[in-house]
């Protein structure tokens, strides 16, 4: 996984001393106004802390270019709506993480997702423990998503190079099948679920959806700074691809992501570059993401 486009820099920089850090920049929220019973909000009150550490304090990869300026920004947000006598809790988790982009620190968007179906277990004084063997409620959600966003930080990087973290989310989201958590499986109200999610990130049919994000980000984003011009046609070139795809496979959810991700970013990025450009991309835009088109009207 090639994280910067001077990797032997930075290792040289490293051996020299440069700290190793964790893969993320944890932010985490939870609100709890829709309890009604203040001991259950009590409980709650350590689930931010849990969850920082679970996540902050783990090493996740072997990947020797994360430092404290290359890190992943994670941001958590739960809204719980329900909770039980067992302390089992449901509601929805916001998830969103970034990455920055090459030369300029400025962050770019990997995902930004509405989890609608979110169910764990909680109790005063409970550390969720790291174990990819076992299904847990709540180990298991978080480390589905860190496998998720280390995947698409790894293919933002390199051609497929999220391969292995993708893999480790879908084995979490089979180990769920021995549960009857909600969230993981298809049910008869939704067929939305963590495991369709993810057989879709690795089903080879959606391929080029990953080959343009690489393209967006490693072609485009990454090489603004050293050559606009070529970095503007990696852009368009990783727009290109994901259309090309959408045609052929619609409404997949891989694109969903994609766009409610980037749709801003794609707007801001084309704002002051000439109208065929702009054109160009707009009408790229217009199959390829049509819930979003009139944030790009300043494209026509």
């Amino acid at each position: 996984m090639f994280r910067s486009i001077f990797l032997p820099v930075l290792v040289l920089l490293m051996i020299a001393g440069q700290t190793r850090a964790q893969e993320f920049q944890v932010d985490v929220s939870v609100n709890v106004q829709k309890l009604t019973n203040d001991a259950d909000r009590q409980v709650l009150g350590g689930l931010e802390q849990a969850i920082r550490d679970y996540i902050g304090q783990y090493r996740y990869t072997s990947d020797p270019t994360f430092t404290p300026d290359n890190q992943i920004r994670l941001t958590l947000s739960f809204v719980i709506e329900t909770a039980s006598m067992n302390r089992k809790f449901t509601g929805q988790m916001f998830v969103a993480a970034s990455r920055p982009v090459f030369g300029t620190g400025k962050p770019t968007s990997l995902i930004r997702y509405t989890d609608k179906l979110v169910e764990f277990e909680f109790y005063t004084g409970y550390q969720p423990q790291h174990t990819e063997q076992a299904f847990e409620s709540l180990s298991s959600l978080l480390d589905f998503y860190v496998y998720l966003i280390l995947g698409l930080d790894a293919d933002s990087y390199d051609p497929q190079g999220g391969q292995i973290y993708y893999a480790r989310a879908q084995r979490i989201a089979s180990l769920s099948g021995v549960t009857s958590v909600i969230g993981w499986l298809p049910s008869t109200t939704t067929s939305d679920s963590r495991k369709v999610l993810i057989d879709e990130f690795l089903d080879p049919k959606y391929i080029n959806f990953r080959n343009g994000f690489f393209k967006f980000h490693y072609d485009g984003l990454d090489v603004m700074q050293l050559n606009p011009l070529t970095g503007e046609q990696g852009v368009i070139d990783g727009l290109s691809l994901i259309a090309e795809t959408n045609k052929k496979y619609p409404n997949s959810i891989w694109r969903r992501l994609f766009f409610d991700a980037k749709y801003k970013e794609i707007s801001e990025f084309f704002a002051a570059s000439p109208p065929e450009i702009r054109q160009q991309v707009y009408r790229l835009l217009q199959s390829a993401d049509p819930s979003h088109l009139s944030e790009y009207q300043n494209l026509r």
